[in-house]
């Protein structure tokens, strides 16, 4: 990379390739190298698929070269791999303006997201509302929308956009420029233009033509109390933007105008960096054209960035959603990739998307009906259409007073008036979106189920897809156009859920993983593992869990971390040659808002914290309004960022406050009297800060007197109370005949907290006598297999669960 960047360069070049033909330019395909506990990880996983992104280049030849320089460095004997970067489309109708004035149409007539309706997300809705977090590839969103904004003023507004978790890397393999904001990711932001096509005096311009990244972020997670009448698929979900795009002048309109250009390089580094960041899903409306061929990453492909993102991805257990394109043909790339949830498109009415030949005008006749699996033999396809999402005139946010393709009614002011930040558009765009949010929901009911696969083989736990595939509306009938056909949101929920006595459970516990971070003296906890796994590998000071001391935990019963395995009979596999350590958690909290008994205390939610500290961060969980604008406000009520106070770019401000990221389950809000109201199990849940090491931290009672002789002593945030509700331990006291060493009780492997929760007798291994452990018919990490309080000669007779006795009260 020096040789090639270096003018002039020395007369031997480092690679025999670059004598046949040398770079313009080269590059790392992720800039931010690692560096600390972070580098020192990758050195000793040199076989990763992270390593691998990490040890990329991205060079630039001159056009008329590259198919001679490519052969060269895929002759080299030192370059590992060399390959053109798929060229990717956006999916939702191409950013193109014919001039044509669509039909007119009445205003939020009927049904106005009519995917939400059909696919059951409201009545899941019933079930929970989901709160992962869902990293978006686009091309960036409007970071003010009333529909997506967390802050409005001084006020918490609800909104899904985690502005600290988002980034724009859109300048990836490009020429850099001046003062460029990567953590500013609004589509309308404006970037250098020099071509004199667009501009006689070069200078920051601005789009002509934007808002599909903010229409894609509406279907994903717009915030429902907004007073714009839209709701997204997962009501909570954080919105993690990665900007893949940059500006430039196209020449494809008269006159010449300025556009997004969707950076294929840029789409990997995001995916890899997502993953780097903790997301739980990755939801992607672009693609690649199959033609000529599938993209295959199990053989040729396998080496190629694309490929070894997807790979990262897979072996951090991030779910993946992927628009399958707009052209009646096969699945575009990467929703093509069978690790892959590739998301086709129904219009109103059920039908699948196909309005040949009725198409739009031109000039892009071809972008008028979902891509689907074709068959190479008449039997044997070589993609998986999976699920369907509403594809055509979707209603979703837009950015106000701009329009994406005219032609194609895809902007403000189509299907509602303009100005008001709402609009329609068209393409598969909008299905994986959706998709996307209902794996978030999904996921949210438990964190912990795998992604799975939606026909799993012998001896591979049942996941994610699994589920969404068992529920949806041709579960039973693949086709290759239809795939299973579309999500019942609903009825996955139920299932991930699981039913006991009949009855479909009202919730679930999940662990709380504590997190230690030695040199900044820090405390962070989370329910996803995969953000626990960001804190434990991509830092330059990793986070630990503690196993002895302040804050020491036991291992979570029948769980690991998800990690790349090795492939034994594959022997270019990419694989993590470390494997995580064992997961541990001391405190369990509930997964969904809905109290498991109506006479049990409300739920709260517990809001995650960050602020940067010189060297680290604090990260703390809030659990009320006044709270997160206690927190993210600080004592001056103003919040910092880069410099600047919120929405007001030219001022200054000192500092920065902390940050909000996403839900991390809930407890029991705090009751009275406290020796009857605490639901049985459940102990006081403790918020404390040490203000010498400027930490917040959250404990159980039977760990209070530790943290305090630890120095946890002091409230936080400033004037909040230090107990904030109940949670429950990781306490087992059933048994199976197995003795456990540390407390003396025969376990099952559930927590009595999780027991009590879902209704199974936490006294009991087996709840209804049937021969079955409850942990194998109910596991705490993966769907339930059966019924634990139905099945047996007991029954429900000793279980807890709501309803005891479906066929009446009988002895």
């Amino acid at each position: 990379m020096t040789w090639i960047n270096s003018s002039p360069r020395s007369s031997t070049p480092p690679l025999e390739a670059f004598k046949i033909k040398a770079p313009l330019a080269s590059a790392w395909l992720i800039p931010d190298r690692a560096t600390g506990d972070f580098l020192d990880w990758l050195n000793r996983n040199p076989n990763s698929a992270r390593k691998k992104l990490e040890d990329c280049q991205v060079a630039t030849f001159a056009l008329a070269d590259l198919p001679a320089a490519l052969a060269a460095l895929q002759a080299d004997p030192y370059v590992a791999s060399a390959s053109v970067s798929p060229e990717y489309q956006l999916h939702s109708v191409e950013l193109i303006d014919a001039g044509i004035v669509p039909e007119s149409e009445d205003p939020l007539g009927g049904e106005t997201q009519y995917g939400i309706y059909d696919m059951n997300v409201d009545r899941a809705w019933q079930w929970a509302s989901g709160y992962a977090l869902i990293g978006q590839i686009d091309i960036g969103l409007f970071e003010q929308h009333v529909g997506l904004r967390q802050f409005n003023g001084n006020s918490y507004a609800g909104g899904n956009f985690i502005k600290t978790a988002s980034r724009d890397v859109g300048l990836t393999a490009q020429p850099p420029q001046s003062s460029f904001d990567s953590t500013n990711v609004d589509e309308k932001k404006a970037m250098y233009i020099s071509d004199t096509a667009c501009t006689a005096t070069p200078g920051f311009l601005l789009p002509a033509n934007l808002g599909h990244g903010t229409h894609v972020a509406g279907l994903l997670a717009a915030n429902g109390t907004s007073g714009l009448g839209l709701q997204g698929t997962c009501q909570q979900c954080g919105i993690s933007a990665w900007k893949a795009a940059f500006l430039e002048c196209s020449h494809a309109f008269t006159p010449a105008r300025i556009v997004p250009s969707f950076n294929d390089n840029a789409s990997d580094r995001a995916k890899a960096q997502a993953v780097d960041a903790g997301v739980q899903a990755l939801s992607m409306s672009f693609g690649a054209p199959s033609s000529g061929g599938v993209y295959d990453c199990k053989t040729a492909y396998r080496d190629y960035p694309m490929c070894q993102a997807i790979a990262y991805a897979t072996g951090r257990d991030v779910a993946q959603v992927a628009s399958s394109g707009n052209v009646k043909a096969e699945l575009d790339f990467p929703a093509s990739d069978k690790r892959v949830i590739s998301a086709g498109g129904f219009v109103e009415g059920r039908a699948f998307w196909d309005d040949a030949p009725n198409c739009p005008p031109s000039p892009d006749s071809a972008q008028c009906g979902s891509n689907y699996s074709k068959s190479s033999n008449g039997t044997y396809y070589r993609t998986h259409q999976e699920l369907l999402g509403s594809a055509k005139r979707v209603l979703s946010t837009t950015y106000p007073n701009t329009l994406h393709a005219a032609y194609a009614e895809c902007g403000d002011g189509y299907g509602t008036p303009m100005g008001d930040g709402v609009g329609w558009c068209t393409g598969t765009s909008m299905s994986a979106p959706q998709i996307a949010g209902v794996v978030g929901l999904l996921r949210s009911i438990n964190p912990l189920v795998p992604t799975g696969n939606p026909e799993p083989i012998a001896g591979e736990k049942a996941g994610l897809r699994t589920v969404l595939k068992q529920t949806a509306s041709r579960a039973g009938a693949w086709d290759p156009k239809l795939g299973y056909g579309i999500p019942d949101a609903a009825a996955a929920a139920r299932k991930m859920l699981g039913t006991v006595a009949g009855a479909t459970v009202r919730n679930r516990a999940t662990p709380l993983f504590r997190l230690w971070q030695a040199t900044t003296k820090d405390f962070a906890e989370t329910s996803s593992p995969q953000y626990a796994l960001s804190l434990m590998i991509n830092q330059d000071k990793k986070y630990v869990q503690p196993v002895s001391g302040t804050g020491k935990q036991p291992p979570i019963p029948g769980y690991a971390f998800p990690y790349d395995v090795d492939d034994p009979a594959d022997p270019n596999d990419s694989f993590d040659t470390t494997p995580p350590a064992t997961p541990r958690a001391s405190i369990y909290v509930l997964t969904t808002e809905y109290r498991p008994r109506s006479e049990w205390p409300a739920l709260i939610p517990l809001h995650l914290m960050d602020k940067d500290y010189p060297g680290g961060k604090d990260y703390l969980l809030a659990t009320t309004k006044a709270e997160i604008e206690s927190a993210y406000f600080g004592p001056d009520h103003v919040h910092c960022n880069n410099g600047h106070l919120d929405n007001d770019p030219t001022s200054t401000c000192a500092g920065d406050d902390y940050d909000l990221r996403t839900i991390q389950g809930y407890i029991y809000a705090p009751c009275t009297p406290e020796s009857t109201c605490i639901p049985p199990g459940a102990v006081k849940l403790w918020r404390q800060y040490r203000e010498a090491d400027n930490d917040c931290a959250v404990f159980l009672d039977g760990e209070k007197s530790a943290f305090v002789a630890a120095g946890y002593i002091a409230a936080c945030p400033i004037s909040s109370t230090t107990m904030i509700g109940y949670a429950y331990p990781a306490t087992d006291a059933d048994g199976n005949g197995v003795i456990d060493a540390d407390t003396d009780h025969d376990q099952d492997g559930l927590i009595d907290g999780f027991e009590y929760v879902v209704g199974t007798n936490p006294n009991a291994a087996d709840s209804d006598g049937d021969g079955i452990p409850d942990a194998t018919e109910f596991p705490l990490a993966g769907i339930a297999t059966g019924d634990p309080c139905m099945d047996g000669p007991l029954g429900a007779r000793n279980c807890g669960a709501d309803i005891i006795f479906q066929n009446g009260f009988n002895p």
